[in-house]
C-alpha cells in the first residue's frame, strides 16, 4: 500500500461456532461489496484476532471481493508460540498461514493465567483502533451455567463498543472514538456449557423499536455508515478519505519535499510522514489557489450584476443602443435579459464550487500538513504523545476524517515489520525553531508590503471615487459641465461604475482590509520576536529539560493550528450576492 493513501480499518468480533457460516459469508460479501462501491478510490485494511470461525470467515471474504485493496492486520491476545495452543492441530495449518500472510501483526502481551483480560484487551484494541467495527453476533449474553457472563467474548466486545464513555468516562477526549458498528446476525451452535441470554440494549448501536441494528443486506451503504457513534456523519468522514485517497491516485501527486525543506538532514524513521507531509502541502497550496480564483470570480460576476442593474435602471441613452436584424435595442430592453443570464450564472458556479469543497479541501489538506509536521519533529525528538488526541479536544464534526488519517497512519507505522526506529542525528531545535523565526519574519514582511500596497490602491480609489462624486454633483446641481456631445458616454461609463456609491463601498474596503493586514503583519512580527527568544533560550537549556520545551512547544501549535481551522470554517466562503 502507498505510504501516501489512507486506508481505512475495518475490524471483526464474532463467533467460533457459527451455525451456518454459509449464510453469514452471504452477508459478509454483501458488506465488502457494499463498503467497496462507497469506497472506490481506498484501500482496506482487515483487523482480525485470526481465530477460527467468524475471524477467518471475515478475512476470506473481504480479501475475496476487495483483492488487492486489502490488506490485514493481526491482533493476537498473546504471544504467536502461547496463541497456537488456541487451535487444534488440522486447525493451526490455516492459523498460520494466515498469520505469515498478514501485512501487521500486534502481539498483545496476554497471559494464560487471566486469559479472560487477555481476550478483553484484544477486543478494546479493536473498539479503540478500528473505524468500521463488524460484530458478527447472535445478540445475547454468553453466560456460564450459574449464570455468570463470559468475559472476553462477541457480546463484550460489542457490548463495549456502545457504552464506551460508561466504561471509560475518562479517556473520552484522549481515545480515538470516530467509528460505526455493523452487526451481521449470526446464530450458535447449542452447548451446555453456555447459557444465552438477551442483550439489553442501554446506549448506542440501536433503531426506534430498541433493538440492536443489524445489517440489511439491501441496504445502500449510506444506511450502513449512518448508523455512527454518538450522532457523527461517519459517511461524510469516509467521503472525505475517499476524496483524498482519489487525489494521492495522480500521476504527480505532490512535489517533492526532501528533509532539508523542512529543516532537518539525516534522521531516518521519518520517511513515510515527510512523503504524506508533500502530497498535502503541495494539495493545501493547489487548492488555496483554486478558492481565490473562485472568490475572484463571483466578486466579478456580482460586480457584473450591479452594472447592468444599473444601465437598466437608469441609463436609457443612444450611447448603448444597437440594432440587430433592423431591430433597435435599448439598455432597458437587453440589460434585463443580460441581468437575469448573470443571476443564474453565479448562482449556478457558486453552487459547482461549493459541491466540489475546494475550500474545505484547502483548509483540511493544510491542516493536516501542519499536524504532520508536528509529527515529524516530536519523532525525531523522541517525543510519544499523540497528535492526534491533543489535536480532538473540542471535538469538531468537520475534523474528523483528519483524526482518523492521524490515527490510522499511526497505528500502521506502529505495526510495520519494516519500520525503522527514528534516530535523531539532527539538531531539531534549529531545524524547528529557526525554521518558525525565518518563516514568521519573511511573513510579517512580505504582509507588511502587501498592506503598503492596498494602502496605495485604496487612496487610488478613494481619489477617483471623490472626483467622480464631486464631479457628478456638481453637473447636476450646481451648474452643466459636461458638453451635451459626452452626456451618453459619461454617464454610460458612470453606470457601467455603479456610480459613486460602489467607488465609495470599495475604498473603504480597501483600507479595512489594509488595517487587517497591518494587524496580522504586528502579530507575525510578535511571533517570530517570540521565536527568537525561545531559540536563545534553547541554547542555554540544559539537554534533559529540551523534549519537554519542545513537547510544549508542539501543544502550542497544535492549539494554533486547530484555532485556525475553526476560525476559516467560520468565514463566508464568497462575498454575499
Amino acid at each position: 500500500m502507498n505510504s501516501t493513501e489512507l486506508p481505512v480499518l475495518i475490524g471483526v468480533t464474532g463467533h467460533r461456532d457459527l451455525l451456518d457460516p454459509q449464510q453469514v459469508r452471504k452477508q459478509l460479501i454483501a458488506f465488502f461489496q457494499q463498503i467497496g462501491d462507497a469506497m472506490p478510490n481506498t484501500k482496506f485494511c482487515l483487523v482480525s484476532g485470526l481465530a477460527v470461525g467468524a475471524d477467518q470467515l471475515f478475512i476470506a471474504c473481504g480479501k475475496k471481493v476487495l483483492g488487492e485493496r486489502a490488506e490485514t492486520f493481526a491482533v493476537l491476545p498473546f504471544a504467536r508460540e502461547e496463541y497456537e495452543k488456541d487451535f487444534s492441530e488440522p486447525e493451526l495449518a490455516d492459523f498460520r498461514r494466515l498469520l505469515d500472510a498478514a501485512d501487521y501483526v500486534e502481539e498483545l502481551p496476554g497471559s494464560r493465567d487471566d486469559e479472560a483480560a487477555a481476550y478483553s484487551a484484544e477486543g478494546t484494541f479493536l473498539v479503540e483502533h478500528v473505524n468500521i467495527l463488524v460484530s458478527i453476533w447472535d445478540g445475547n449474553i454468553a453466560c456460564n451455567p450459574n449464570g455468570t457472563p463470559k468475559r472476553g467474548g462477541t457480546w463484550e466486545n460489542s457490548d463495549l463498543w456502545m457504552n464506551y464513555e460508561h466504561h471509560n468516562p475518562k479517556d473520552l477526549f484522549s481515545t480515538f472514538r470516530i467509528s460505526t458498528l455493523i452487526k451481521i446476525p449470526a446464530e450458535r451452535i447449542p452447548k451446555e456449557t453456555r447459557v444465552d441470554k438477551p442483550y439489553q440494549i442501554k446506549d448506542f448501536g440501536i433503531d426506534r423499536d430498541k433493538k440492536l441494528v443489524s445489517f440489511d443486506i439491501n441496504a445502500n451503504y449510506r444506511n450502513i455508515l449512518s448508523k455512527f457513534f454518538s450522532d457523527r456523519k461517519a459517511d461524510y468522514a469516509f467521503e472525505q478519505i475517499d476524496a483524498y485517497n482519489a487525489m494521492c491516485r495522480k500521476e504527480s501527486p505532490g512535489r517533492a519535499v526532501s528533509k532539508q525543506y523542512l529543516g532537518i538532514a539525516d534522521a531516518t524513521g521519518v520517511e513515510k510522514d515527510i512523503e504524506r507531509f508533500s502530497v498535502l502541502d503541495d494539495s493545501a497550496n493547489i487548492t488555496q489557489k483554486k478558492y481565490g480564483k473562485q472568490f475572484i470570480w463571483i466578486f466579478t460576476l456580482s460586480f457584473l450584476l450591479g452594472v447592468f442593474a444599473q444601465i437598466y435602471g437608469g441609463v436609457n441613452h443612444e450611447f448603448l443602443s444597437f440594432d440587430i436584424f433592423n431591430i433597435h435595442y435599448r439598455p432597458v430592453t437587453w440589460s434585463l435579459p443580460a441581468y437575469f443570464l448573470l443571476v443564474i450564472s453565479v448562482f449556478a458556479y457558486s453552487i459547482t464550487q461549493r459541491y466540489r469543497g475546494i475550500d474545505n479541501k484547502y483548509l483540511d489538506h493544510r491542516i493536516l500538513a501542519e499536524l504532520l509536521r508536528i509529527v515529524i519533529f516530536w519523532k525525531i525528538s523522541h517525543i510519544k504523545e499523540n497528535v492526534k488526541d491533543l489535536f480532538f479536544r473540542k471535538d469538531p464534526e468537520h475534523v474528523e476524517w483528519i483524526v482518523i488519517a492521524l490515527h490510522n497512519w499511526s497505528i500502521l507505522d506502529e505495526a510495520d515489520p519494516h519500520r525503522r526506529e527514528c534516530i535523531n542525528s539532527t539538531d531539531v531545535r534549529k531545524a524547528w525553531v529557526e525554521d518558525q523565526l525565518k518563516y514568521y519574519s519573511k511573513t510579517a514582511e512580505r504582509l507588511k508590503a502587501k498592506a503598503n500596497n492596498i494602502h496605495k490602491k485604496a487612496l487610488i480609489v478613494a481619489g477617483i471615487s471623490m472626483f467622480l462624486g464631486v464631479y457628478f454633483f456638481i453637473d447636476t446641481f450646481v451648474f452643466t459641465i459636461t458638453p451635451h456631445w459626452l452626456n451618453g458616454p459619461l454617464y454610460a461609463c458612470n453606470g457601467i461604475l455603479v456610480g459613486f456609491g460602489s467607488f465609495f463601498m470599495a475604498s473603504l474596503n480597501f483600507f479595512l482590509e489594509k488595517k487587517g493586514w497591518d494587524e496580522t503583519a504586528e502579530s507575525y512580527l510578535s511571533k517570530a520576536k517570540l521565536f527568537g527568544v525561545i531559540l536563545k533560550c534553547l541554547e542555554q537549556m540544559p539537554p534533559e529539560k529540551i523534549p519537554i520545551y519542545l513537547s510544549y512547544l508542539g501543544h502550542t501549535a497544535i492549539q494554533e493550528h486547530e484555532e485556525w481551522l475553526n476560525q476559516q470554517r467560520q468565514r463566508k466562503p464568497e462575498p454575499n450576492i
